[in-house]
């Protein structure tokens, strides 16, 4: 591996393929208007740069999902930008395009297709990279990036990696006086420090939380602790500092895509909140939140140069807004997390919610109606959607949905999909009514396809299918890490649950047509 083309990180192994719900515009675009800033600029061409992206099925995964918006991808790993136009290509996604350069080599370009974005993302860079290259993205975005323009930034933070710092040193240590690939060199590394927690060193002793940690890696996927732990430029970052740098690009923090932490009564507890809310500034209140949760990983929002909105604007920008349930038919507690710890949510405004989504996408104005019905005042509904939102239960719709062309989607789920016939790689499936992706099941997928393909079969018929296809490839069923029933009876139930709970919402969502819904006959 050369060390110039990849600045010290980890590049001779394959990053894990993964999609992350606040690179959407249409998240971005709804954190812009509860923190009262002007958004996402659907009414006119929209142009969307991921940074590090990778092997390119998140960027997919979004232009597949959002057809009116031009995406490009930059990565300097010419096997992850190989495989991300393979994939593309394959489907036929005009709209989204990759690069591989390094970001210095971005920011320098006279390429018009490389300037003038309205969004910049990157996730899981920033603080894995050297501060050289953290300067090739503040100029990118400072050259790159539009006047009101949308920057996401997710990277480890302090204090919550102030007992991991030593971990990884010691893996990067270990790394560089022995040989093999990043796999290997990890692998060697963890041997170490497993044996530092059996034989209980004062180093885990005296960090209690070390040796849970430690224990919890071992059944983590092994290139995403590769390419967390061994790169030179790892090093968590404080948001303090983090603002500071980012405001030499002209950027300006907005709030947090991990939505409850907008909301003080939701992400400090109660006894800290008074500290918190007298800060003396932005920078130190936010550095203070992260003290009270021990915060390890920010999801930050900045725009270069704000338009802020008025309460009226806000209001209306919320109102106008429509959202729809993703909880894929699971039910939903009364009592949900926060990062403040447990909230109950007035049951009345969250029935009135739910129900209002029952049937599919709903305006956020018919549900605060439902809620005043219910006694709830629409202050009380917009806090409800914050914490059902932060929980993955319901998520903001994007604008023009229902006149979006679909077939992208279609296209891309289609080949996803197919590739569960391969193993259980691709997870998420596009939605053109998000403007974003879905975690799906290897079960739910591999059944949904058959369920494509086989209009007229029915329960039974489809988890023989399932059988035979399992029986196969080898792969294995498994449900919170224990493996699954694989009788005929187990298979037959839980694809009737799926065509009954979850299929529904498949369609709501455009993962696959709704026209598929009616053909398939119940048991």
């Amino acid at each position: 591996m050369s060390l110039k083309w990849s600045s010290g990180y980890s590049a001779d192994v394959a990053y894990i393929l993964g999609f992350y719900r606040e690179l959407a515009p249409s998240f971005l675009d709804y954190v812009c208007a509860i923190n009262g800033v002007a958004g996402v600029p659907w009414s006119r061409g929209v142009r969307y740069c991921e940074l590090g992206c990778g092997r390119g099925f998140g960027t997919a995964l979004l232009a597949a999902a959002n057809p009116d918006i031009d995406f490009v991808g930059i990565d300097f790993s010419p096997t992850h930008v190989a495989e991300a136009k393979a994939l593309t290509d394959g489907v036929n996604l005009p709209n989204v395009s990759f690069r591989e350069m390094s970001f210095g080599e971005a920011s320098r370009s006279s390429d018009p297709a490389l300037a003038e974005f309205d969004i910049i993302a990157l996730h899981g860079v920033y603080s894995w990279v050297t501060p050289a290259v953290q300067e090739d993205i503040h100029e990118f975005i400072r050259a790159k990036l539009v006047p009101a323009g949308i920057c996401f930034v997710s990277y480890n933070t302090m204090p919550g990696w102030a007992a991991v710092g030593p971990i990884q040193r010691l893996l990067l240590e270990v790394a560089n006086r022995s040989s093999g690939d990043s796999l290997t060199l990890f692998s060697k590394g963890y041997e170490i420090l497993q044996s530092l927690a059996e034989n209980s060193s004062a180093f885990v002793v005296q960090n209690p939380t070390l040796k849970s940690r430690i224990e919890r890696m071992k059944n983590q996927n092994q290139r995403y602790l590769a390419h967390e732990f061994l790169h030179a430029g790892w090093q968590p970052l404080y948001v303090t500092d983090v603002m500071e740098k980012l405001a030499e690009a002209k950027l300006a923090y907005i709030g947090s895509a991990s939505v409850a932490e907008n909301r003080l009564e939701l992400s400090v507890p109660t006894g800290l909140q008074e500290l918190v809310r007298t800060a003396p500034d932005l920078k130190m209140s936010e550095l203070l939140r992260d003290y009270v949760i021990n915060k390890h990983f920010r999801r930050d929002v900045y725009v270069k140069g704000p338009l802020e909105l008025s309460l009226q604007q806000r209001r209306e920008r919320l109102e106008a807004m429509m959202f729809t349930l993703i909880n894929m038919g699971a039910e939903v507690p009364e009592t949900l997390p926060v990062p403040a710890g447990q909230v109950t949510p007035v049951r009345e405004g969250m029935d009135a919610i739910l129900q209002g989504l029952a049937d599919g996408p709903a305006k956020a104005t018919d549900l605060i109606e439902a809620g005043k019905e219910a006694g709830i005042q629409p202050a009380n509904i917009f806090r409800i959607f914050d914490i059902l939102v932060h929980n993955t239960i319901i998520h903001p719709v994007r604008p023009n949905y229902e006149t979006l062309d679909r077939a992208p989607s279609r296209r891309l789920n289609s080949a996803i999909m197919a590739l569960t016939a391969s193993g259980d790689t691709h997870q998420y499936l596009s939605s053109p009514v998000l403007g974003s992706a879905i975690a799906c099941t290897y079960f739910d997928r591999l059944v949904a396809s058959l369920f494509l393909d086989n209009t007229e079969s029915n329960d039974q018929s489809i988890a023989e299918e399932v059988l035979r296809r399992l029986d196969a490839s080898g792969f294995k069923l498994q449900k919170d890490g224990q493996p699954v029933d694989d009788s005929l009876e187990a298979i037959t139930k839980l694809t009737s649950e799926f065509r009954t709970q979850r299929l529904p919402q498949w369609c709501s969502l455009g993962l696959i047509p709704a026209s598929q819904r009616e053909p398939m006959p119940i048991s």
